[in-house]
This record gives structure tokens, C-alpha cells and sequence, in this order.
């Protein structure tokens, strides 16, 4: 069982419905058990949407990444999350909204803890996903996650080496290239205005085309 957090019933927590609806049909009531969420805000006015990373206290295990794959709630006022844990071997869960803890606030005090191998593969896996969820540049993602001075910086670009294994500066060099102009919107934009200058560019010659064949009719 995962801890708990000890909050009271009826505790404030809002919540926005998934637009796939679900949930199952309670014994001969009929009643919703289930009713899955695309957000919920926790007491202290936490949002949590599907597809955040966080972390969270399992067991005996330290503190330990994950995703948010759903939100539910239950008949009794329960908000509870479906996670799936980072690691080698994916682990997934259902606990309470209120044990989870924001992946940004949590990062910079864990992500060097020497705990083991696994750890370090989880905290690996987490850094690509969080990037990626949020669209990030390099420098975006230090700034969000309190890394920006040049002392903390310097540590986590040791870290990424250290833990490199082939492929981890690989991915990073990826989405340093796929998010250096501030995401895949602009990449887009830019990629359109590429295409727009291409076409421009065979217009243009299409036209000095016709020019010259004129001019040469008149001579």
C-alpha cells in the first residue's frame, strides 16, 4: 500500500471530466464507481493533468519518478491517480492524488542521489519524457527545474555524461536540435516558412524563365 497522506474526508478538490467519460456501473444502483478525470486540482491547488511527471514516496523505495497515465474519481470523493513508474522495467500503480509531488520541485534534491543503477536509469528515462511533455530547449528545462546557476548547470551536464550509456547524449543532442527555437510549434512555423521561400524561390525562376524566352522571340 503506498502511504497516506491522511487527508480528511471531504477534503477540496476540483476536477475536470475526461471527454471520453468511462467509469463502471455500480450493483443494481446503477451508480458511477469511476468517473475519469482530465485534471484535478489536490488541497494545496496543485493541477495535475494526464501525462505530468512527478514523483512519489513507494514503500520502502526512495523517492521515485513517474507519469500520470489517468485520473479517477470514486463514488466516495476519492481522487485517485494511475501511474506508471520510469525504470527498465515499467511498474504501473493506482494511489492517492495527494502523495504525488511535482517532478520539477523534487528534481534538483534527487536526480544525483548515488542509490543504484535502476535509480539512475529511472531519473535518465524521466529527464528525456519531461522534456519532451513539456517541449523543451536545454536552457528551458534548467530554468524550470531551478538549474540555471552555473555552478548547479555544470553539475547536472556532469551527471548526463556520467550516466551516459551510448544512447543518453543521443537523445539529449536530439531534443537540444528538436526544441532549440522553443518547441515543435515553431519548428513547424519554421519549416513552412521554408516551404513558402522554396515555392517563392521556383516561382521567381519560372518567371526570369519566361523573360528570357520573350526576349529571345524579339531578337
Amino acid at each position: 500500500m503506498f502511504p497516506s497522506s491522511g487527508s480528511p474526508t471531504g477534503r477540496r478538490v476540483s476536477h475536470r471530466q475526461s471527454s471520453r467519460g468511462g467509469g463502471k456501473e455500480g450493483g443494481g444502483g446503477g451508480k458511477l464507481d469511476v468517473l475519469e478525470l482530465e485534471e484535478a486540482i489536490d488541497d494545496d491547488g496543485t493541477v495535475w493533468r494526464v501525462g505530468d511527471l512527478g514523483f512519489i514516496q513507494y514503500h520502502i523505495y526512495p523517492m521515485w519518478p513517474l507519469k500520470v497515465r489517468g485520473l479517477k474519481l470514486t463514488t466516495d470523493g476519492e481522487t485517485t491517480a494511475c501511474i506508471d513508474f520510469f525504470g527498465r522495467t515499467m511498474t504501473s500503480v493506482e494511489c492517492a492524488l495527494s502523495d504525488l509531488r511535482r517532478y520539477e520541485t523534487l528534481f534538483p534534491k534527487l536526480y544525483s542521489l548515488s542509490i543504484s543503477e535502476m535509480y539512475e536509469n529511472a531519473i535518465v528515462d524521466s529527464v528525456v519524457a519531461f522534456r519532451e511533455h513539456h517541449e523543451l530547449s536545454e536552457r528551458g528545462f534548467l530554468e524550470k527545474c531551478g538549474l540555471v546557476k552555473t555552478k548547479e548547470s555544470q553539475a547536472f551536464e556532469k551527471f548526463l555524461k556520467e550516466m551516459d550509456t551510448g544512447s543518453t547524449m543521443v537523445e539529449w543532442n536530439r531534443l537540444n536540435k528538436l526544441f532549440m527555437t522553443g518547441g515543435k510549434r515553431v519548428q513547424v512555423e519554421d519549416e513552412r516558412a521554408g516551404k513558402a521561400n522554396a515555392d517563392g524561390g521556383r516561382k521567381s525562376g519560372r518567371r526570369d524563365g519566361s523573360e528570357r524566352l520573350k526576349r529571345k522571340r524579339n531578337t
